[in-house]
């Protein structure tokens, strides 16, 4: 494989990436053969496993890319706004459309960021992640306490994803274990696991605003550089994840 996500033929631009968990899936998904050459499924509706102890945010929808409109030609080496996209998408299921796994796995790998994890209150300490949506992307110990629940996140979608199997909507076990794969690489992430070091805590600790403004700016700073390489073709990302997953 010589070409990169933003330019592999097989995905149309409707799907080009946006984020750096789209590429981190890509490339892991590509050193797994039997993944890569499983035959289409049909696109399913969202089962109803009615998981009261999971919530989803109130301003999450599902969207279908299966079904999609091109409307616009953004570059994909500048392009980083969540609302920037190259097409809309259905919020239906569409009728009589097939899709290859390793596709749902890469295309939906960035929903959880998308919502599902927004606007709940989950914890008393959640304040300290940001809200509910890094209590659920992140897991980090500091004075003596720990904060964020991604390794429960990992383990919920594994759950929801065997279920979705197991019920015969092979769609939407694909689609929980792509989402499953963005908890995973949260968990790769040094600002989600170790947010801050402690000594800086505790000097700031009466100093919230500036804090979350110091870690906030670090962290996303952090995230849109690891971006920007892989939009520019790094290699060495490309290598180490094929050569993670080999492994793994």
């Amino acid at each position: 494989m010589n070409y990169y996500l933003h330019d592999d033929p097989r995905l149309p631009l409707a799907w080009a990436p946006w984020f750096s968990h789209e590429y981190i899936t890509y490339f892991s998904v590509h050193a797994i053969d039997r993944i890569m050459t499983l035959p289409q499924i049909q696109v399913k509706p969202k089962p109803d496993f009615n998981n009261k102890n999971w919530p989803i945010g109130p301003k999450h929808i599902d969207l279908y890319k299966e079904s999609y409109r091109e409307y616009q030609k953004l570059s994909l080496l500048w392009s980083f706004a969540y609302g920037e996209r190259n097409a809309e998408y259905s919020v239906d299921p569409p009728e009589n459309k097939s899709i290859e796994p390793w596709k749902i796995l890469v295309i939906y790998s960035t929903e959880p960021d998308l919502h599902p994890d927004c606007d709940l209150y989950l914890h008393k300490n959640q304040k300290i992640t940001g809200g509910s949506h890094g209590w659920r992307h992140m897991q980090f110990r500091a004075l003596g306490m720990k904060f964020g629940i991604a390794t429960e996140s990992v383990r919920i979608h594994m759950d929801l994803a065997m279920m979705a199997f197991k019920s015969g909507n092979n769609y939407w076990g694909w689609r929980y274990l792509s989402r499953c794969t963005h908890y995973m690489a949260d968990l790769g992430n040094p600002f989600h696991v170790h947010a801050v070091p402690s000594w800086f805590l505790i000097k700031n600790l009466f100093s919230s605003k500036k804090l979350f403004r110091i870690v906030s700016a670090v962290h996303q700073s952090y995230e849109i550089y690891v971006e920007r390489r892989f939009r520019e073709g790094f290699p060495a990302f490309k290598q180490a994840l094929l050569q993670g997953s080999r492994i793994g």
